[in-house]
Order: structure tokens, then sequence, then C-alpha cells
């Protein structure tokens, strides 16, 4: 309700600029404004979520989100769009980004699963011979993070692998 109630105030700003808007407050509530357009500030769009199945882009995606998290764009649109767009936007400003990192890490922790596929393949060159990285060699590097350590991340995070499940295949 107070999202919708701040949603409100900035559509009826939008529409009647710093001055007295309770004289739109009865036509924005009974939708008689819906088909009125109104230029509103909106956040500029995200780009698409890199589909790199090795995450290797990931790092790049969200230095590129942090940098747009503040930037914004006037946008032509109906009254009835406006109350949509503006109620997401002050849901956005509701969310504490510590509070959702802190979850994301929690849920990882716990509920996390590691899918190790073709892990006899990692073992052996593609030629098929025999030479090569030891079998052992990578036991020994996948042992502590099945068994359960501490992984600092890119970005610095340290994640505790305790509870992680971990499938080979």
């Amino acid at each position: 309700e107070k999202v919708r109630k701040k949603a409100r105030e900035v559509v009826l700003k939008a529409l009647c600029g710093e001055g007295n808007s309770s004289d739109f407050e009865e036509f924005l509530d009974s939708g008689a404004l819906a088909d009125q357009e109104v230029v509103l500030e909106v956040p500029k769009k995200a780009p698409p979520t890199p589909k790199d199945p090795q995450g290797q882009q990931m790092e790049e995606f969200v230095r590129h989100l942090q940098g747009m998290q503040k930037q914004t764009t006037q946008q032509r649109m109906l009254v009835s769009e406006a109350l949509k767009i503006a109620e997401e936007t002050e849901m956005e400003k509701l969310l504490d980004d510590e509070k959702v990192a802190q979850e994301a890490l929690r849920c990882c922790e716990q509920y996390g699963i590691v899918v190790l596929d073709e892990v006899d393949k990692i073992c052996q060159p593609s030629d098929g011979s025999r030479k090569g990285v030891s079998g052992e060699g990578v036991q020994q590097d996948l042992l502590p993070l099945v068994e359960g350590t501490t992984v600092n991340l890119k970005s610095g995070m340290p994640v505790k692998t305790d509870h992680i499940l971990f499938i080979a295949s």
C-alpha cells in the first residue's frame, strides 16, 4: 500500500508538476486519466542476461548493472502504464542490496548444487593417449571442495561449500 501511494504521487507530480494535485487525484483514482500521456523519469533498462554457460561474462554484466543503477531517462507513456512502472521502481527502492546479497549467499551455501559432468574426461587428453593431466591431481584439487572449504569468488565473496551438493557423472 505504501508503494502504491508513492507511485501515485510520482504520477500525479508528472501530470501537474509541483502545483496542487488534489484536483487530479479523483480523476486518477477513477481511471479517467488512464488514456492520457505523461512523461515519466524511469530507470534505464538493463541489457539481457548473458547466456554464457561458464559464467565468464557474468562479472562484466554485474559491473554494467551497477553502473546503470542510478541512470534514468524520460519516457512518454500512458498514465495506466506509468502507474505500473512507478510501482515497480518504488518497490526496487525498498530492496536492500546488501540483504539480498546476504540471502543469495546463504541460499547458495545451504541449497547449492554443483554438477560435474563427464568427470572421467577431465583426466584424459582429447587424443585418447594416457599422457597429460594426472587423475590423482584432479581428485586432490576437487576433494577439498567436495569435503567442505571456503572458496573466494571473483567478486571476493567467500562461499562455504560444506552443505553444497556435488554430483559427479
